[in-house]
């Protein structure tokens, strides 16, 4: 029907509306092949809570001593006070960019306060577990 495809389109002017609808597909798709999914704990980046976690991190992770400056230049909006990624750029889905590189931070887990020492394994030297976050996009 032309004119419900027209009343879609006119939604879509506003991003968190073309968010809403994309994500409501990719819910029924995973329902569809029967994935077991918790949607309540759904959220999106664009959430406020998000974005201060995302903050907190990087914050933390700097005092850490874990993050560094690049030799490389970012794209940054100086209207938003952020570091922007093509997408957030009028026709950066036309001028693509390459992976360069990956990038790997790793953090320990380490066992909760009580758990019982663990017991050695025999030839194995280190067991250490890693909980490893990687990008494609380190700024």
């Amino acid at each position: 029907d032309p004119a419900e495809q027209e009343r879609l389109l006119q939604q879509f002017r506003d991003p968190l509306r073309i968010a809403e609808y994309f994500s409501g597909l990719i819910e029924q798709t995973f329902d569809t092949v029967g994935l077991s999914i918790d949607w309540s704990k759904k959220f999106s980046t664009g959430d406020e809570a998000y974005q201060r976690l995302v903050q907190w991190q990087f914050r933390s992770l700097e005092r850490c001593g874990i993050l560094e400056q690049g030799r490389y230049p970012i794209l940054y909006s100086p209207s938003d006070r952020n570091a922007v990624g093509e997408d957030d750029i009028k026709d950066g889905d036309v001028d693509k960019v390459s992976i360069v590189e990956m990038s790997y931070i790793c953090f320990e887990l380490l066992p909760p306060v009580d758990a019982p020492l663990p017991t050695a394994t025999p030839g194995a030297e280190d067991c250490t577990e890693y909980c490893v976050v990687a990008t494609l996009r380190p700024d």
